[in-house]
């Protein structure tokens, strides 16, 4: 029976032959495809795994130089929380020009969706704006630490200081509505005269920026104003204004209080906010909206600002800009 397969084989036709050679051939090439692959996906895995040690490795050491103030692991926006790291929105000015600073941004912005949700949520916000000095400070400020904050401005000093409202808006911060002149006795003597500084300031701000700003506003003193506080008339017909026109409004839980007319003792303004920054996260609160000013005059609030950052930074919060689906913070 051999023999006869090996005749049979022997007589097949030259071309025959070698096509049952290449097809057997073929056969076993595919049964070691998938072992190949798999090989080569280990191995790729490995490579990609010691590269991105490298990288961070390289990152951390090279940026920790150029970032004396804050820890070296906020190079790349992190922090540690649990047994994972998050995401915070602070990156601190390096040197932009490296590959591991590129790297390391990149990276933040990978995982930009993985933010700890229990972490809480600072919001910056700024008041009686654009000023002259102290808001070009503040902006130097923010973008060294890549943070972004909220500016509520004053249709007065937009008209006076219109560079300035470009460059916040060039720098990816929120600009809202703050009346146009803050004078109680102009703003709440009545619905109408509030109502005409809102669409003032809106219209002056859209005429700036070269777009509508979003319909975000904050009371001169709050809501609460003791000004507004005399006639509820008043109130009234301004909050029938805000639902009809889809108007939101912040007030603060938290101030750096900075509106002082003498130079405080230095660092004590950011000291006091640390603290109660601290103590509402202590009971409970994730959202906290920080009261603010860029008033030209008053340096102590650029001064200061850092040593906020700073302090938010290695607490691990996050830093937000507020929009309309923002959670609430109103004094009433």
């Amino acid at each position: 029976m051999g023999n006869t397969s090996r005749n049979s084989a022997s007589k097949q036709h030259p071309v025959v032959r070698k096509a049952l050679k290449a097809a057997s051939h073929s056969r076993g090439k595919i049964s070691q495809t998938p072992r190949k692959r798999l090989l080569i996906l280990v191995l790729l895995g490995i490579v990609i795994l010691i590269s991105v040690g490298i990288i961070l490795f390289v990152a951390t050491k090279e940026n920790t130089k150029s970032i004396p103030t804050v820890e070296s692991a906020a190079l790349m926006g992190l922090y540690y929380a649990g047994n994972s790291y998050q995401v915070r929105n602070a990156i601190p000015a390096g040197n932009e020009n490296s590959f591991s600073y590129a790297v390391a941004t990149t990276l933040r912005e990978i995982l930009a969706g993985y933010e700890n949700p229990h972490t809480a949520r600072i919001y910056l916000t700024f008041d009686d704006g654009p000023g002259r000095d102290s808001t070009v400070r503040v902006l130097d400020i923010l973008r060294s630490y890549r943070v972004k904050a909220t500016f509520f401005v004053l249709g007065n000093m937009v008209s006076k200081n219109p560079d300035i409202l470009r460059q916040i808006d060039k720098d990816g911060h929120l600009i809202a509505n703050h009346t146009y002149s803050h004078d109680y006795g102009k703003v709440y003597a009545s619905s109408k005269t509030f109502i005409e500084e809102l669409e003032q300031t809106d219209k002056l701000i859209a005429e700036v920026i070269g777009k509508s700003p979003v319909r975000i506003m904050r009371f001169p003193s709050g809501s609460t104003a003791a000004a507004m506080e005399a006639d509820p008339r008043i109130r009234e017909e301004i909050t029938t204004y805000f639902n009809a026109g889809g108007w939101r409004y912040f007030d603060w839980n938290a101030s750096l209080q900075d509106s002082l007319t003498e130079a405080p003792e230095p660092g004590s303004l950011a000291k006091n906010l640390n603290e109660s920054i601290d103590s509402l996260v202590a009971s409970g609160e994730k959202d906290i909206i920080v009261l603010a000013h860029d008033i030209d005059g008053k340096p102590w609030t650029p001064d200061d600002l850092p040593l906020v950052l700073d302090h938010c930074i290695r607490k691990g919060y996050a830093f937000k800009v507020l929009n309309v689906n923002s959670p609430v913070c109103a004094f009433r």
